[in-house]
C-alpha cells in the first residue's frame, strides 16, 4: 500500500539536495513513519514531485540500500528494510500487533562487527548484472579441459582484468601477463614458491605493521620473512630494507593498517633500490579502488623500466570474500616462472566462476558497483570522522582511502576494546598488526566500516563516545 510522505527540500541550505533527501528518508524510517515492507516512491515521479533530477533520487536510493535502510527488488522497486536489520528485534515488531504482550528480545544487543577487511556485500545479490553474469555462465558451461589448457586461468577473464587495470590504474598489459589466483594469500604463496625455485630459500621483506595473514602465507610457503618499519604518513622505509632480501612486499596505495600513502619520490626510490640489488617488488594494490578525496598515484608497475615489479590484486574487498578470486600481474621471465609454478600446482579457482566474473567485468557491472560503493564508503567514513574527530584527546587517521580507520584515544586500546566487546561491538587492536612489538605511541584501535550499515556504525560510534565520556 502506498504511503504518503511529506518531503521538503531547502535549496538555500548548506547541505546538498541529495543529503537532505537521504536524511528525511532515514528519519521517517527511524521514527516509524515508514515501516518494514513499505514501498517508497519510484524515482521518476518522486523527482518530478520534488523538482530534482532523477539521478539525484536514484543516488539516494542506492545510498539507502547500501546503508541498510532500504532493499531493492528488481522490477518492483525499493522497500523499507526489516527493522531487525536496523537494530530492532523480532519481538519489538510483533509487539505492534500484540501490544498487551510483554516480550523480551532473545538477543537484546546485536553484535556490531567493526573489524576491518570486510566489504559491504548485501546489495550485491540484488545487482541485475551480477545475477545475469552467473546465469549466462551456467547456461553455457565451459569445457572442463580448459582448466589444463590455460594454467594461468581463463583467457576471457584475463582479457577483462587487463582492460580493468588499464581503465582503473593506468597499467598497460596483455592477458599473457595476468595470472588468476584464489586471492592475495595464494598470490603470495605462488610468488614465494617461484622465488624458492630460483634462490633456494626466498628472503622477503614485509612492512611492519602489516597484514598478519600475508606474513603467515609467506612463511607457510617456505620464505624467510624480515620486517621493515613503516610510518603512518608514508610507505615502507626504503633505507631500512635489508640488502640480502630477494623481494619486498609493499602496500603503496594505502598502507595497511596505518593508511600511509607512498609518495612518488619514495616509489621511485624503492624501484631504484630493487634495480640496484636485483630484487623483486611485490605491489599489493590493496584499497586502490576506494580513494576518498585524493588523486591516485601511479602504480609501481607503471613506473618500473624493467620487469622487477609484480602487482597483486583481489576482488575480495571490492565484491565479496566469498568469491576468493584475484590475480598477479607479472611480465617477462618472472611471469614465465609463475606459469611453471601454477602448472605444477594446478588451478585453484573454478572455471565456471572465472567465466561469471569475466561476464560481470565485460558488462560494466564491476565499474558501476565500485562507483556505488565508493559513494557509500565515503558516507560512512565521513560519519565516523564527524562523530569522533571532535572528541578531546581523540585522533582519527588512515581515512584517505579504504574501508577502515585507526583510532587513538586517551583510554588504553585493550581496555576500550574490552568495554566495546561487553556492549556487543567487535573492533581490532592495532597491536595485532605488529610483528616486532607495538610502539607506545601507536596504542590504538582499527575500526572497519565496510561490512556494517550506517545505522549500526552510528550505534557503535555512540558506544565509543559514551565510554570516553566516562573517562574524563
Amino acid at each position: 500500500m502506498k504511503v504518503e510522505l511529506a518531503i521538503t527540500l531547502d535549496r538555500d541550505a548548506e547541505s546538498s539536495l541529495q543529503e537532505q533527501l537521504a536524511g528525511q528518508f532515514r528519519r521517517a524510517i527511524l521514527q516509524k513513519r515508514l515501516v518494514p515492507g513499505d514501498p517508497v516512491p519510484a524515482s521518476r515521479p518522486l523527482a518530478q514531485q520534488l523538482g530534482v533530477s532523477r539521478g539525484t533520487v536514484v543516488s539516494v536510493m542506492e545510498q539507502l540500500v547500501g546503508e541498510g535502510y532500504l532493499v531493492a527488488h528488481p522490477g518492483k522497486g525499493h522497500f523499507v528494510a526489516a527493522l531487525d536489520h536496523l537494530g530492532q528485534s523480532k519481538n519489538e515488531k510483533e509487539s505492534r500487533t500484540s501490544p498487551a504482550v510483554l516480550t523480551v528480545p532473545e538477543h537484546p544487543r546485536p553484535v556490531l562487527d567493526l573489524r576491518p577487511g570486510y566489504p559491504w556485500t548485501q546489495g550485491l545479490g540484488q545487482d541485475p548484472l551480477w545475477k545475469s553474469a552467473w546465469r549466462k555462465a551456467t547456461a553455457d558451461l565451459p569445457d572442463a579441459a580448459l582448466h589444463e589448457e590455460e594454467p594461468s586461468g581463463s583467457l576471457r577473464l584475463r582479457v577483462a582484468i587487463a582492460e580493468h587495470l588499464r581503465r582503473a590504474r593506468g597499467i598497460i598489459t596483455h592477458p599473457g601477463s595476468i595470472h588468476i589466483t584464489s586471492g592475495t594469500a595464494e598470490a603470495l604463496v605462488l610468488i614465494t614458491l617461484t622465488l624458492n625455485r630460483i634462490y633456494g630459500t626466498a628472503q622477503i621483506a614485509v612492512e611492519d605493521p602489516g597484514y598478519p595473514a600475508a606474513r603467515q602465507a609467506l612463511e607457510g610457503a617456505g620464505a624467510r620473512v624480515q620486517t621493515v618499519p613503516t610510518g603512518s604518513d608514508a610507505g615502507i622505509a626504503v633505507e631500512k630494507i635489508p640488502t640480502s632480501v630477494h623481494a619486498v612486499v609493499t602496500t603503496p596505495s594505502h598502507q595497511y593498517p596505518l593508511g600511509g600513502l607512498m609518495s612518488i619520490n619514495d616509489r621511485l626510490a624503492l624501484l631504484r633500490w630493487a634495480e640496484r640489488h636485483e630484487a623483486v617488488v611485490v605491489e599489493d594494490d590493496y584499497d586502490s579502488e576506494f580513494r576518498h578525496g585524493r588523486p591516485p598515484l601511479p602504480a609501481l608497475s607503471t613506473l618500473s623500466q624493467g620487469e622487477r615489479v609484480m602487482t597483486i590484486g583481489s576482488f575480495s574487498k571490492v565484491l565479496t570474500p566469498a568469491l576468493r578470486t584475484g590475480y598477479i600481474y607479472a611480465d617477462g621471465a618472472l611471469g614465465r616462472e609463475l606459469i611453471r609454478t601454477r602448472a605444477g600446482i594446478g588451478a585453484s579457482v573454478s572455471y565456471l566462476q572465472q567465466v561469471a566474473l569475466a561476464e560481470y567485468l565485460e558488462s560494466g557491472g564491476l565499474a558501476r558497483h565500485i562507483a556505488r560503493m565508493r559513494r557509500e564508503y565515503r558516507h560512512r567514513r565521513d560519519l565516523l570522522i564527524r562523530r569522533l574527530s571532535g572528541l578531546a584527546g581523540v585522533q582519527v587517521s588512515a581515512t584517505s582511502g579504504g574501508l577502515h580507520a585507526v583510532l587513538h584515544t586517551p583510554v588504553q586500546a585493550p581496555q576500550l576494546a574490552a568495554q566495546l566487546r561487553a556492549r556487543g561491538t567487535e573492533v581490532a587492536l592495532l597491536s595485532s598488526y605488529y610483528a616486532e612489538g607495538l610502539p607506545q605511541e601507536e596504542d590504538g584501535l582499527v575500526i572497519g566500516y565496510g561490512q556494517t550499515s550506517s545505522v549500526h556504525l552510528s550505534q557503535a560510534l555512540g558506544q565509543i563516545q559514551e565510554i570516553l565520556a566516562t573517562k574524563r
